[in-house]
Formats: C-alpha cells, structure tokens, sequence
C-alpha cells in the first residue's frame, strides 16, 4: 500500500486543469479560518475576554484542523498563477510576500523559541527563515521527524529544478492517456471482476495514475497495457483489509434489500428509516427521536406513533414492548434501538443509512477509505475522519 500511495503522489494528474478548476469550485465565498485577536490573546496571554474558556478551546482548534486548508488552496492558487502567466517576473512576484519588520521576526523567532547560529540579517534570508519556522513547526525539523527532512529535501529538490525536469514532465503527460472522470476501462474491469473486485472509476483512475508513476520513476519502464497494469496494481495494492471493507459494503446492500421485510401495513420500513434519518442527519433535531415525530415527518397522522415502533421493533433486537410473536428481520445487525422512550440509530444502522441515503448506495466511497490512496485534487474530496470512524466500527460490528 505504501508503495503504491508514493507513486501515486509523483505521477501526474490525468487532468490537472480540471482539478484545479473543480477545486476552486467546492470552495465557499467566504469564510475566516484564520485566528482572529481573541484567539490569539487566548494562546499567548490565557485572556478569555468574554468568551467561555471552553469555546475558545473549540475555535482554536477548529483553526488548527484548517491549516491544510489552507495551505492546500494557497499552492493551488499559485499554480494557477503560474500557468496564467501572472508570475513570470520574479522581481515583481516579491512585491507578493509579506515584508516583516526586524520585530515581527524577531518576535516570530522568540515565539518559537528558536534562533539561527549564523546571520539572517538579510530581508530575503529573514523571511525565509520565519517561513521555515513555520512550516517546520508543523512538519518537525529533521532532528525531530524523518517525514520532516524528506520535507525539507523536496524543498531544495523544487529550488534546483530546472527545463530539463520540466520537459520530461511534459513528455509524460504526452504519453498520458487523458480519461474521463467516469471511465472504466474494459480490460481494467474485466480484471478487477476476475478478482471479485467491483470496478469504479475511483480504482480505474488509481491504475491509470500507478502505471504512470512507476513508468516515470523507473527509466527503463515502458506503460504496460491496462490488463497489465490492472493486475500489478491488484498485486500491489490489495490486502485482507481492503477484502473486509468489500464484504462490508456486501452486507450492507444485502441488508437494505431486505429491509421491506420489516414493513407493517401502512407503513414501509425503507420510508421510515429515511425518515427517521432526515429528522437526525438534516434536520439535527436530536440523535434519538419519538415515534410520533418520525410518523409526522412522513407526513403521518399521530396515530401511526404505534406503527412506527411495529416497524422498528422488527429491526431492535429488544425493540418497545414488542409482541411474543414479533420476530426480527435485521440480517447482519440491530439497526435501530429503543432508549428513554426515544429511537436511536446503533452505529451499524446509522453506517447503512449514511450508505442508502448519503452515498446511494455506490459502494466507490468505501473503496476510497479501504484503499487509502488521495487522488490529485480529486473533486469529490477525501472520505472525512467521521466516514472512516462509521466504517471502522462497521467492521469491528460485523468481522471483530
């Protein structure tokens, strides 16, 4: 796997315009994910001002968790500079960057608690330097991290690169083949079945970007046809944990196949669940609800309050008050609970309901988290930490 994620990262999009394009796109008009003065008196002074202690620790790290963000849009904005024609004149490209004052950086050095042996009297050498602090705080210094002097060398490696690197790139990207977003290739699905690997254009892409990458990082390596590459990439990149997230994602269509089976005259259990969904997912009303909302939001009399709990008890492994006679219908796991007179998602339902309702039931998101590999720029985004947690516990629930 980590093989492949590291060629994976040296390859080259197979459409980088358009990911730069759709990128910009999924950004919102406006937002603040700097720290503002309260957070920053918070972090140097301990002031908390008006502001509850608790919800300042809240903001900040909110903060935190969005320097990627932030850093991520900056290097595609200045990639898209770059390519417009906006940043040919070096010597203009300095009226960019910030001109600190000798006691912004000293202050930047004394709050990192760092200084340099030698002089860094020098504008350009300053702004470097405080840059560095930055950016080593968060990456490590190559005392600290292994990750961070890796950093670091791809720091010098773009500094040193030249027309010679330039026009290899350029004629790799001759050689690549430029495919849609939804493709699948035959020869790369008719592969992928074979494994009993349902193919996506997630992993159709993941092949095409690893034959790529290893024809660029290997001299001598010519791009093997896509049955080819299909089966390297198979080898490579598949494990047992990968075979778990597929079965997992069996389940849960199995599981919502049969979901009719809970249904009770007058009411569907599809319908219900999708309702009941809506009132906690959109609507946020509560993580558990009463019958009585969950009839209301399918546009139900109260009186169907009883009919909802005949549904839902069939999907409750104890269920309110059932019936002797009630028997459960859940084919891999209880998907609803009865708790204080309310119901409440288990972790496995509220995973199939996020898969049926969210997701449509295409399976292509959990083969994102299963793989691990971060397409360029990928348009639809990477699985969130909340998705991956869903789907961990899902396996844990069904194969721990």
């Amino acid at each position: 796997m980590e093989k492949f994620n590291q060629a994976t990262m040296n390859s080259e999009p197979l459409d980088d315009k358009q990911e730069l394009i759709d990128s910009a796109a999924s950004r919102p008009s406006s937002e603040t994910n700097y720290l503002p003065e309260s957070n920053i008196r918070y972090l140097l002074n301990g002031e908390t001002g008006s502001y509850n202690e608790k919800h300042l620790r809240e903001k900040v790290n909110e903060r935190a968790e969005k320097l990627s963000v932030r850093i991520q849009r900056l290097i595609y904005d200045i990639a898209a500079l770059e390519y417009g024609g906006y940043l040919n004149d070096v010597n203009q490209n300095w009226d960019y960057l910030p001109d600190l004052s000798k006691r912004a950086q000293w202050s930047i050095r004394n709050l990192h608690g760092r200084d340099a042996d030698t002089d860094v009297s020098e504008t350009e050498l300053q702004l470097g330097f405080s840059i560095g602090l930055a950016l080593s705080a968060i990456t490590g210094t190559v005392f600290e991290s292994d990750r961070g002097e890796d950093f670091l060398a791809g720091l010098v490696l773009a500094y040193e690169t030249d027309e010679h690197y330039k026009a290899k790139n350029d004629n790799l990207e001759d050689q690549s083949s430029r495919a849609s977003g939804n493709k699948i290739d035959e020869e790369i699905a008719k592969v992928l079945s074979e494994y009993r690997i349902e193919p996506s254009p997630y992993l159709n892409r993941l092949i095409e970007l690893d034959n790529h990458a290893r024809a660029s990082l290997e001299d001598d390596r010519e791009l093997l046809a896509p049955e080819e590459a299909a089966k390297e990439f198979v080898k490579n990149s598949f494990d047992n944990s990968f075979e778990r997230h597929c079965k997992l994602r069996s389940k849960l269509d199995q599981e919502w196949k049969s979901i009719g089976d809970a249904s009770v005259p007058g009411i569907g259990a599809q319908e219900a669940l999708e309702a009941f969904w809506n009132l906690t997912y959109h609507e946020q009303t509560s993580n558990k609800v009463k019958s009585i909302a969950i009839a209301k939001q399918m546009g139900k009399k109260d009186t169907y309050k009883k009919t909802v709990s005949n549904v839902f008890n069939k999907l409750s492994e104890d269920g309110k008050t059932p019936s002797s006679r009630l028997e459960t219908t859940y084919r891999h796991g209880e998907i609803v609970q009865w708790s204080s007179n309310e119901w409440a998602f288990t972790d496995y339902g509220r995973l199939l309901a996020y898969h049926v309702f969210e997701k449509n039931l295409n399976h292509e998101w959990i083969q994102r988290i299963a793989i691990g590999a971060e397409l360029p720029l990928e348009e639809h985004g990477d699985p969130s930490e909340v998705e991956k947690e869903m789907v961990r516990r899902g396996i844990e629930i069904l194969f721990d």
